[in-house]
């Protein structure tokens, strides 16, 4: 069999940048590691693939950057008192809060060309602790448009265990724009937010009356159905060894690839969480550009389990062929150790395979 030994080009595969925080994926390519599995083992992790070039299009494009608010002013009631029976308290939290709004596009299927486009919305919640670390609230349960949208956040540290649920709308006092939310905690107390747009310092903040009014149908209510969802949490992490490119017309019928050393560092990330008790699992995968920059392409669409996924890239930077890519991930054992193998379908209908080593243990996505 002939085997490649010039790399393609489509090896830089890349993802869409999501602000989560700092660069996650590791700063060089690694030596290589002993052992590695053959590329023969690899590849038979997929034989049922060999020869497909080809993928039904999602339709979806991956998740961007839409606005960034922070944490300006907060005042709440004490559990048992509500807007309807109390006047508020102001509050002085010693937390640092950031909501990353973001956004993707996804193709309508049962409109007439051109198709119809629907924008969806979900938003990162990072709080940060006063010992320094990161709570960060992933792509909860969420629904709503910008202007005006709910979420839950599941904490499980003291002295408030439980679920919380935001309800969040925007508002205007020009020039400037906020965006207010209301918080119903588990204790059944309500506080609410002013945030602001990340970096800017607006001349005037909303009233507390103004604030209060623009919920004023949620007045009163300090329950709500519990989701029984937990957050998003780091599960397996997988930094990427090796880059294995078949060219154009070349399949596994034709050819073994020659492995390189990729020139992106990348990590891969499982998560899992509990939605009434059975798990779910997403992916996020970092990976580190030749400028510095990451790229972060962040709970695409998925379907699988930690030992096999399926998952797309649509908006990959700085590659030669833009589209929307596949990624079949399985893993394998080879001499005691386990690794994540991956078999990716590029827009001009060439195979990458790629090979990453679990690290231990997960290494956590957060910005600490």
């Amino acid at each position: 069999m002939h085997r490649i030994r010039t790399i393609s080009a489509l090896t830089l595969l890349a993802t869409t940048f999501v602000p989560i925080g700092p660069g996650l994926a590791g700063s060089a390519s690694a030596a290589p590691k002993e052992p590695r599995p053959p590329t023969e083992k690899i590849m038979a992790a997929f034989r049922d693939q060999w020869g497909r070039i080809a993928f039904p299009k999602t339709g979806v494009v991956g998740w961007l950057p839409d606005s960034t608010w922070t944490r300006r002013t907060q005042f709440g009631f004490d559990p048992g008192t509500d807007e309807t029976n109390a006047k508020p308290k102001p509050q002085s939290p010693t937390t640092a809060t950031t909501y990353d709004l973001v956004q993707r596009t996804i193709n309508g299927t049962d409109t007439a060309p051109p198709p119809q486009r629907e924008v969806e919305y979900q938003i990162v919640e990072d709080i940060e602790l006063e010992d320094g670390t990161h709570a960060v609230n992933r792509f909860p349960t969420f629904l709503g448009t910008r202007s005006s949208f709910t979420f839950y956040n599941t904490s499980t540290r003291l002295p408030l265990r439980g679920e919380f649920e935001y309800t969040c709308r925007t508002f205007g006092k020009v020039p400037e724009e906020f965006l207010l939310c209301r918080i119903i905690r588990p204790d059944r107390g309500i506080n609410y937010q002013v945030n602001i747009v990340k970096d800017s310092d607006p001349r005037r903040l909303p009233t507390t009356e103004e604030v209060l009014n623009a919920f004023r149908d949620q007045w009163g209510r300090t329950t709500f159905p519990q989701l029984n969802v937990t957050n998003w949490e780091p599960y397996e992490t997988w930094p990427r060894l090796a880059v294995y490119p078949l060219g154009e017309g070349q399949t596994e019928f034709n050819t073994v690839p020659e492995p390189q050393d990729t020139s992106k560092p990348q990590v891969a990330t499982v998560f899992n969480r509990k939605v009434v008790g059975r798990d779910e699992y997403q992916v996020i995968e970092d990976t580190a550009e030749p400028d510095g920059t990451h790229s972060i392409n962040s709970f695409p669409v998925f379907s699988g389990q930690p030992e096999w996924f399926v998952f797309y890239n649509s908006v990959a930077r700085n590659v030669p062929v833009p589209g929307e890519y596949q990624e079949t991930c399985r893993t394998l054992l080879y001499q005691g150790k386990e690794f994540l193998a991956c078999r990716t379908l590029t827009p001009a209908r060439t195979i990458i395979y790629e090979l990453h080593e679990k690290q231990h243990p997960p290494r956590p996505l957060s910005p600490s």
